[in-house]
């Protein structure tokens, strides 16, 4: 009976282990999207049609200095959020984060993202 509950945990361990690295991957490509659009194309694309969706330059601006001061923590807590936790991804191309901290950000991110998920469904 132990080594059946033994088994369980270190599959759960495993399943978790694989979701987060699912969750990084998954991270990359929005990453490096940002990175390869640049800050100045962003704006250029804000001046042009930001008016139909209500963002200006102004707006970017503003959101580079707060990502600039809170990055590494923007994108960690950022992935606790459905919806925005693909979507940090893009701005921290964009403001070229380094990809290792990125991915070290978003790893603990999605960790506690699946570790929560997990626990709400087998509740």
């Amino acid at each position: 009976m132990s080594q059946l509950l033994i088994y369980q945990r270190v599959r759960r361990c495993a399943n978790l282990l694989w979701f987060d690295l699912g969750s990084v991957l998954g991270a990359l490509p929005l990453y490096y999207a940002g990175r390869a659009v640049g800050e100045a194309r962003v704006r250029d694309w804000a001046d042009r049609h930001g008016r139909w969706v209500s963002v200006s330059r102004g707006d970017l601006e503003r959101a580079a200095r707060w990502f600039a001061r809170h990055g590494g923590m923007a994108v960690l807590f950022c992935r606790l959020i459905p919806g925005v936790r693909s979507l940090i991804s893009l701005p921290a191309g964009v403001e070229r984060m380094p990809v290792a901290a990125f991915l070290a950000y978003t790893a603990v991110g999605a960790g506690l993202w699946t570790t929560r998920t997990k626990r709400a469904l087998t509740l």
